[in-house]
C-alpha cells in the first residue's frame, strides 16, 4: 500500500473507532433497562425484519407492540410475546455485537404472521430483513447499529475525496470531529425514527460536492460517483422520506462536476460534456428507482397475498409533518407539535382518528386545504415562520445555553408546544456534546460555529481571493442549501434533523484546519526561499 493512502484510511478509522465507542456506550448505559426503554417503533421495524426473514413477506409480522404504564406512570412499549427480550438474556447477547444471531426458531413466529397496515418510511426494517439474511439469523441488536454500518463506506468515501483532492488535514480532522461527536453516533443509533439516514445522505452529499469542487473531475470518475451517490440516495431516501429535500443539492453538485470536467486535463467538447451530465444524472437516478420498485412490488406481492389489492403508502405522511411542524413557531393558528393536535384537528374538519400505526391518506387532503389557506391569508405570517428557521438552523439557537454555566443545556421553552419539541432534544445527545465511550463533555456552541464564520472571512482577504478556499466555500455551500432545507420547508421541531445541520459546521471546520496549515506551509516555504 502507497504512504498516500495511509492519510484517509486513519482519518476514517479514527471516525469508526469514535462512533463505535460512543454507540457501544449508548447502548449499554441503559443497563438491565434496556428493553423498557426502547420506542414503539424499534419494536415495530425489529418485527417487521424478522417477518421479511422468516417468511420473504413484507410488511407482516408475528409480534404485536404493547403500551404499558410504569409504576410512575410513564409510557413504555413492549412485545405482547417477549421472546426476543427472553431470548437474549438466555443467550448472553451483548448491545455491542450486533453480528450475533439467535435461530429463528427461538424466536416464536406463527404459521401466518399478521399483515401490517404500515404507514411509515419502509427502508429501515427492510434493510434489517436484508441484514438478518445476510448474518444467516435473526441479530436482536443489528437495528441500533444499522444507520452507523450504512455510514462507515459514506465517511471512507468522504475522507478520500478530501485527501485525494489535496487536502488530507480536512480529511483527518473530519475523521476526528465525528468520532468525538456524540451527536452522530446518537443519531445513527436511535431507533425512535430513521433520522440517521438523514444525516447519512449529508455526509454523501459532502463527499460529492468535494469531488465536484475540490478535486479535479474525470467523465469516469464523474460517472463512478454520480452512481455511488445515487446509491447512498437512494437507500436512504427509501428510509427517510425527509431525505427528498437534499436532492437539489445532490443535482447542483453533479451540474458542478460536469461544469469542471476538463479544467485540468484535456478539453471536453460541449456535447460530450452534456451527454455525460445527462448520463450521470441518469445513473444517480437508477438506483433509487430501482430500489423503490423493489419495494413497492415486495409490498404488493404481500398484500396480494393476504388478499389485498390495494396497500397503503409506504412513507412516512407528508401534510401530516408539515401541518404538526408549524408548530415550531406559530403561536397565532392553532398549529402544534403533537399528535393529538393533528388528530382533533382533522377531526373538526370530518377526517378520520389517528390510529397508532394507521393514518387515512384522506387525512392529506383535509391537512394540505388547512395549511395553504393560512398561507395564502398570511404570508406575512408564514414569511416570518421561515425566517425564524432559517436563523434557527444556521445558528442552532436552541442548543446555545451552556451546561457548566448556567445549569441547562437547551433554552427552554415557555409553552407547552414548545415543551414538546424539548423532548425530541433528549432523543440524541446534543450537537454540542463531544467525547469518547462514556468521557464526555458538554462544549460551548460559539466554538462550533466559529469555524463557519471565520472561514469567509480568511476566504475573502483584503489582498484578494484565495482560489482553493473559495473552491471550499462553494462545498460549504452546497452542505448548507442540502441540510437547511428540509428544516426550513418543514420544520425545525425535528431536532433530530434540525442538528444536523451540524455536518456544516463539520466541514467548515476540517477545511478551516487544513487552509490554517496550508498557509503556515506557504509562510514556511516563502520563509525558506528568502
Amino acid at each position: 500500500m502507497r504512504r498516500p493512502h495511509l492519510g484517509f484510511l486513519a482519518a476514517w478509522l479514527v471516525a469508526v473507532a469514535g462512533l463505535a465507542s460512543n454507540t457501544a456506550s449508548d447502548l449499554t448505559a441503559a443497563g438491565d433497562t434496556y428493553w423498557l426503554r426502547l420506542p414503539r417503533r424499534h419494536w415495530q421495524d425489529l418485527h417487521l425484519g424478522i417477518g421479511l426473514f422468516t417468511h420473504g413477506l413484507f410488511p407482516v409480522t408475528s409480534n404485536e407492540v404493547v403500551r404499558e404504564r410504569d409504576e410512575a406512570g410513564g409510557v413504555r412499549y413492549r412485545e405482547k410475546h417477549p421472546d426476543m427480550e427472553r431470548t437474549v438474556a438466555g443467550r448472553g447477547i451483548q448491545p455491542w455485537e450486533f453480528w450475533r444471531t439467535v435461530p429463528s426458531r427461538r424466536v416464536m413466529m406463527r404459521e401466518r404472521p399478521a399483515l401490517s397496515q404500515r404507514f411509515d418510511d419502509s427502508g429501515r426494517p427492510l434493510l434489517l430483513g436484508l441484514g438478518f439474511q445476510a448474518l444467516g439469523g435473526i441479530a436482536p441488536f443489528l437495528l441500533p447499529w444499522l444507520g452507523l454500518l450504512v455510514a462507515l463506506p459514506v465517511v471512507l468515501w468522504a475522507s478520500a475525496e478530501l485527501h485525494a483532492s489535496g487536502h488530507a488535514a480536512a480529511a483527518v480532522t473530519l475523521g476526528l470531529l465525528l468520532g468525538v461527536s456524540c451527536y452522530f453516533a446518537g443519531v445513527l443509533r436511535t431507533t425512535y425514527a430513521p433520522a440517521g439516514f438523514y444525516v447519512v445522505s449529508l455526509l454523501g452529499l459532502g463527499a460529492l460536492a468535494s469531488y465536484a469542487a475540490l478535486g479535479r473531475p474525470t467523465c469516469a470518475g464523474l460517472l463512478m460517483r454520480a452512481l455511488g451517490s445515487g446509491v447512498v440516495f437512494g437507500v436512504c431516501l427509501l428510509c427517510r422520506g425527509s431525505v427528498a429535500f437534499e436532492l437539489p443539492a445532490y443535482l447542483a453538485a453533479l451540474t458542478l462536476a460536469v461544469w469542471r470536467l476538463g479544467r485540468q486535463g484535456s478539453p471536453v467538447s460541449p456535447l460530450l460534456r452534456v451527454a455525460v451530465g445527462a448520463l450521470a444524472v441518469a445513473l444517480f437516478a437508477l438506483p433509487g428507482l430501482s430500489a423503490s420498485l423493489a419495494a413497492r412490488r415486495l409490498v404488493a406481492r404481500t398484500f396480494v397475498a393476504y388478499g389485498q389489492a390495494a396497500a397503503p403508502p409506504q412513507r412516512h405522511a407528508l401534510w401530516f409533518g408539515v401541518w404538526a411542524g408549524l408548530g415550531d413557531f406559530d403561536r397565532e393558528r392553532g398549529y402544534q407539535w403533537l399528535d393529538a393536535a393533528v388528530n382533533e384537528a382533522v377531526a373538526r374538519q370530518g377526517g378520520t382518528p389517528i390510529r397508532q400505526g394507521v393514518y387515512d391518506p384522506g387525512n392529506e387532503v383535509i391537512l394540505r386545504a388547512q395549511v395553504l389557506r393560512d398561507v395564502r391569508q398570511d404570508p406575512l405570517w408564514y414569511g416570518g415562520i421561515l425566517l425564524r428557521r432559517l436563523g434557527a438552523t444556521l445558528t442552532q439557537s436552541k442548543l446555545w445555553p451552556w451546561g457548566p454555566l448556567g445549569g441547562v443545556s437547551i433554552e427552554p421553552a415557555g409553552d407547552p408546544n414548545g415543551r414538546a419539541i424539548d423532548e425530541y432534544y433528549t432523543l440524541t445527545p446534543t450537537l454540542d456534546t463531544l467525547g469518547v465511550g462514556p468521557y464526555r463533555g458538554e462544549v460551548p456552541m460559539p466554538l462550533l460555529v466559529a469555524p463557519a464564520l471565520l472561514f469567509p472571512v480568511l476566504a475573502l482577504r483584503r489582498r484578494g481571493v484565495d482560489p482553493g478556499m473559495m473552491d471550499a466555500l462553494i462545498v460549504l455551500a452546497l452542505l448548507a442549501a442540502g441540510s437547511l432545507a428540509m428544516p426550513v420547508a418543514i420544520t425545525t421541531a425535528s431536532a433530530p434533523e434540525t442538528q444536523a445541520f451540524g455536518v456544516f459546521y463539520l466541514w467548515a471546520a476540517a477545511l478551516l484546519a487544513d487552509s490554517l496549515l496550508r498557509g503556515r506551509r506557504q509562510k514556511r516555504s516563502a520563509s525558506a526561499r528568502a
